[in-house]
């Protein structure tokens, strides 16, 4: 279960969290039972999860924590909700809202429904952490690993592995979507405010 931290911890607190790892968990039932009523068909985080599994485990990023210190959030979960996060274009924010609200994201998260997620400022401190220990390209090279594990990506194919190409590809996916949307929008707002000059 991911455990509610609050903005007023400082540096030199958040710095002493600790890592105890732990066991990917299973999606719970109830997590299960809810999302597959209300999304029949799946989404995101759902097609995610059953496509892949759990797709970060806790021991991955286990040597940027010290050994003592109150206990950090699960690294696995965070390193999912960056990949997430991306993937939307979320703000740190809005991602730690989404933990708290879509059923889509708990069930790629195996939470509880109950689950309050986290503050925010988590993913800021989880993202500098892994840049402190230099581990910040194990997210990516542990998601390319699963990818090939599940035969999604050819161990010898003519697949780029650079981050930077992959990044920039999905990018301007997302910025072709943008334009479409805006340009949507630019024809929507005229429709409703001067409907007869339009129709003209």
């Amino acid at each position: 279960m991911m455990e509610v931290t609050s903005r007023g911890d400082d540096v030199h607190e958040v710095m002493a969290m600790s890592l105890r790892a732990h066991e990917p968990l299973p999606v719970p039932d109830l997590t299960a039972q809810v999302a597959r009523a209300a999304f029949p068909d799946g989404c995101l985080g759902m097609r995610l999860r059953d496509a892949l599994g759990p797709v970060f485990r806790d021991d991955d990023f286990a040597d940027p924590f010290p050994r003592r210190g109150r206990p950090a959030l699960s690294p696995g979960q965070l390193a999912l909700v960056c990949v997430l996060q991306f993937v939307e274009r979320l703000s740190d924010r809005q991602a730690a809202t989404a933990v708290r609200e879509r059923i889509g994201w708990k069930y790629a998260l195996s939470l509880e429904l109950t689950d309050p997620g986290f503050d925010f400022s988590v993913l800021c401190e989880f993202r500098a952490r892994l840049i402190a220990g230099k581990a910040e390209r194990r997210v990516f090279d542990r998601l390319l690993k699963v990818c090939q594990d599940h035969k999604l990506l050819g161990s010898r194919g003519a697949a780029r592995t650079d981050s930077t190409y992959v990044l920039g590809s999905v990018c301007v996916l997302n910025r072709l979507e943008l334009v479409g949307e805006t340009v949507r929008a630019a024809l929507n707002a005229p429709a409703i405010a001067a409907p007869r000059w339009l129709g003209g």
